[in-house]
């Protein structure tokens, strides 16, 4: 089974996510954040397999996030 983080500013966007990971029983949700900040601390808590992560939000953005999860 594979674990997912998913990291989206939007509450449209990141329940719709949720939604197509939770329909294909090899994925389990296991957290999500709303921004590149809180992605960092929920990768660091959870040590999920997969983050699926958007690039434009606010304060931190998904590349700066994936830029400090990879230091």
């Amino acid at each position: 089974m594979v674990r997912v983080l998913i990291v989206d500013d939007s509450p449209v966007f990141l329940e719709a996510l949720r939604m197509v990971f939770e329909a294909d029983p090899s994925f389990t949700v296991i957290g999500t954040a709303r921004d590149g900040r809180e992605a960092v601390q929920q990768v660091l808590a959870l040590q999920p397999d997969l983050v699926a992560m958007d690039v434009q939000m606010p304060g931190m953005d998904g590349l700066e996030a994936v830029e400090a999860i990879m230091a």
